[in-house]
């Protein structure tokens, strides 16, 4: 097991070597999506919010904590602005070079883990990365996928190692914030039946 998971490193760090050559670039899938989770908020929603943030402001005002209401209200506009506006939509390619999104490239190199998350009956790819040069700073960039998740998992899989919970530091807020963890043993398991059923039918 240990061997075989050596192995799968070196196919890894081998993958990255050949993928920084332009001569070796190729799309391996595309997809478009919005760039955030995004619904269209209604009028309860905006009374309640708004009742619950002139609470909030008020409290403050009384105790005299007048930097944490102008925080608030700096809060709320934020908030509001953002329930409001609709996503854009994104290209998102995987490549032999790393992810793109739009304009932006992660390497594999620069890639730590990938995951999956169900947040609000979206699965969202979690992508952790330390850029070149920042490398004490780990980012988190989360794309909404449609369909075709065991394939994209598949192909990300070659080049990029599955994030276990403690690799990702899951906790409480991790789940608050990008959704419910999917376990790898879900992909790997839907492989293993999708081999047994070729199977088969050969």
């Amino acid at each position: 097991m240990i061997m075989d998971t050596e192995n799968n490193k070196n196919l890894k760090t081998l993958y990255t070597k050949l993928d920084d050559g332009e001569t070796t670039f190729r799309t391996l899938y595309t997809w478009e999506s919005p760039d955030r989770i995004w619904e269209e908020k209604d009028k309860f929603w905006y009374s309640s919010y708004t009742l619950f943030f002139v609470v909030v402001i008020a409290i403050s005002l009384i105790l005299g904590y007048y930097l944490l209401a102008v925080a608030v209200i700096a809060f709320a506009f934020l908030w509001f602005l953002q329930a409001s506006t609709k996503p854009i939509t994104i290209q998102i390619k995987i490549t032999t070079t790393g992810i793109r999104i739009d304009e932006f490239l992660i390497r594999w190199r620069e890639i730590k883990h990938f995951w999956f998350s169900l947040k609000n009956n979206h699965m969202l790819l979690q992508i952790d990365y330390q850029k070149e040069g920042f490398k004490e700073l780990v980012n988190r960039t989360s794309i909404i996928v449609s369909d075709n998740i065991q394939n994209i998992y598949k192909i990300l899989v070659k080049y990029a190692d599955y994030g276990d919970k403690q690799e990702i530091s899951y906790n409480l807020l991790t789940k608050i914030i990008y959704g419910e963890y999917i376990e790898e043993s879900e992909f790997e398991t839907k492989e293993t039946n999708s081999k047994k059923d070729n199977d088969f039918e050969n």
